[in-house]
């Protein structure tokens, strides 16, 4: 999983293929091989057999719900889980190979990049998103979508921010 936006090169006429799979998800990589290969193109392309291969531990999906909820901090987070503040790191960090502060950090990203969206004013995006000021706002929309916030108002072709996602 990558930490910030990237530039992928491929060569002309390459065709990818991908999909968004929910976070802490355990693949079954030898299954999905196995599977490519006994099947057509165009049924891979579809993709509905990927939950097939894929799926979150139900502790784990209760705590990246719990980080991405309204609640104020990690140990509030923890306290509605009814596990210690620790457990829930080692938890989030052993499943996802993330800390719950990256997660909580990348749930206020799209948030804020969201209100950016709808025209909200920045200095009211960033105290909405929690951000202390508009420098750190700016840092962190750099640090996410290799952008700024004016950019990411203005731009259209920022659908990724509005389709599913962590948040």
């Amino acid at each position: 999983m990558a930490d910030s936006s990237y530039v992928v090169n491929i060569t002309s006429g390459k065709t990818l293929l991908g999909f968004r799979l929910e976070p802490g998800s355990t693949i079954d990589e030898k299954g999905i091989q196995k599977f490519a290969k006994a099947t057509d193109s165009d049924e891979l392309q579809r993709g509905h057999w990927i939950s097939e291969f894929c799926h979150v531990k139900t502790p784990v999906k209760e705590a990246l719900e719990g980080l991405r909820s309204e609640l104020p901090n990690i140990n509030a987070i923890a306290k509605h889980l009814g596990v210690s503040v620790r457990t829930l790191q080692r938890l989030v960090k052993q499943e996802t190979g993330k800390s719950p502060h990256f997660w909580n950090s990348l749930v206020r990203a799209r948030r804020c990049a969201r209100l950016l969206c709808q025209q909200v004013p920045l200095v009211e995006a960033a105290y909405s998103s929690g951000y202390a000021d508009h420098a750190h706002m700016t840092r962190e929309m750099r640090r996410w979508f290799n952008t700024t916030p004016s950019s990411i108002r203005t731009e259209l072709s920022m659908t990724e921010i509005h389709s599913s996602g962590y948040d």
